[in-house]
């Protein structure tokens, strides 16, 4: 394979490994956030990126960092 295919492979790749491992990460501090507020995890989807909880008290700056994370 020439030097231009394998860049572009390498590249697709990376977008194929790193866009999951995004959401994961991202998710997770959600459920990390939630996790310390007392909260009790429902759902966590990494398709459409997607996270429920259940319970937790929330105050205004707690409620901050879930949104931030």
């Amino acid at each position: 394979m020439n030097l231009k295919a394998t860049k572009i492979l390498s590249l697709f790749a990376s977008i194929l490994i790193l866009i999951p491992l995004y959401i994961v990460l991202h998710e997770s501090g959600h459920a990390l956030t939630a996790v310390l507020c007392g909260a009790r995890i429902t759902q966590f989807r990494i398709l459409g990126a997607y996270m429920a909880y259940e319970g937790g008290i929330f105050t205004s700056f707690t409620l901050s960092l879930f949104h931030i994370s």
